[in-house]
């Protein structure tokens, strides 16, 4: 039996036991949220999940799969404390970082490393001075072999 979070008096769907021999389709929607926040952790945003897939997977309406994200989204600000947002935030920082390297996004990756640290900024995280945040950047890419610099040649 699922938990109930005793600041919001929700369902904490992290402690759900999601059943492996039973079809999506007869989930109940405590089972179906607890796969959908483990889809939506894996991906790193509730963005990337496609409503209307999920909805033939479940067999629910697409309607249905919104207020679960809806539910979710609302029970990660609850559930989630800023040391664990943090870390998950980190974490998709990170997973968006390499898979657009490894899709040779260079340019839009440094765009990104910039844009994360605007936010940790706007957060109180990091100063506004960010000269080592700069600089950690430089060093993955140099890590990665790259040079965030360097201008497309053009033909």
């Amino acid at each position: 039996m699922a938990k109930k979070s005793k600041a919001t008096n929700t369902i904490d769907y992290m402690q759900v036991q999601i059943p492996e021999d039973l079809p999506q389709r007869r989930y109940n929607y405590i089972q179906r949220r607890a796969e959908l926040l483990q889809e939506i952790l894996q991906t790193g945003s509730s963005k990337l999940l496609v409503r209307k897939d999920l909805a033939k997977v479940y067999g629910v309406n697409k309607s249905t799969i919104s207020r679960d994200i809806q539910n979710l989204e609302e029970y990660m600000a609850d559930a989630f404390d800023q040391s664990s947002a943090k870390a998950l935030i980190n974490t998709a920082f990170i997973k968006i970082y390499h898979q657009m390297i490894q899709n040779g996004e260079i340019k839009d990756a440094w765009k990104v490393v910039k844009e994360f640290k605007d936010y940790l900024q706007e957060l109180g995280i990091l100063p506004k001075s960010a000269e080592q945040v700069e600089h950690i950047g430089d060093v993955i890419f140099k890590i990665e072999g790259m040079d965030p610099d360097e201008d497309d040649e053009e033909d």
